[in-house]
């Protein structure tokens, strides 16, 4: 459900019409959260399950999507990537590489990752947003690539979306 500083009406708290709100006026904010895990051991793009939909009230404003991602990686003597990635309905736009180095033998990382995008989709229409990632390399693997929980079961990854005016 979103969170708008803008009525139904379309009118904002001090009665500004939404048309005439000033460039960089954020007139929605839609966000969600999951703390269900996804385990990914593949170099194949997956969802996390952390997705929000916005429908933009104007063709010239911009979508700024932010996400903070968990994740866990476990390597065994050896060195890992994870790549984590926003995606606009099918549309590949930013990325992260998360990376670990290690040279002890048996090592299970965790962390949270911050990825965000400034979007300019250029429509009217409900957009998706998402997050999806993959391993990029494992050289001998220890456990599982995942996100959401890491190592504790209380993380959670969370994204959301704000139409900023254009």
């Amino acid at each position: 459900m979103p969170l708008s500083t803008i009525d139904s009406s379309g009118l904002s708290p001090a009665g500004i019409a939404r048309t005439n709100m000033y460039a960089g006026a954020v007139l929605q904010v839609v966000g969600s959260f999951s703390s269900t895990p996804v385990i990914n051991n593949t170099s194949t793009y997956v969802d996390t399950g952390l997705s929000v939909t916005i429908t933009p009230t104007s063709v010239s404003n911009k979508v700024l999507v932010q996400a903070t991602v968990p994740w866990n990686l476990g390597t065994n003597a050896g060195g890992g990537q994870l790549q984590i990635n926003i995606v606009r309905n099918s549309t590949e736009l930013a990325s992260n590489i998360v990376y670990n180095n290690v040279s002890i033998a048996i090592v299970q990382l965790g962390g949270t990752q911050v990825i965000s995008w400034l979007d300019s989709p250029a429509t009217t229409s409900a957009t998706v947003y998402k997050i999806q990632f993959k391993e990029l390399a494992i050289s001998s693997r220890y456990g599982n690539t995942s996100v959401m929980p890491t190592l504790n079961a209380s993380q959670y990854g969370m994204i959301q979306a704000l139409e900023i005016a254009g």
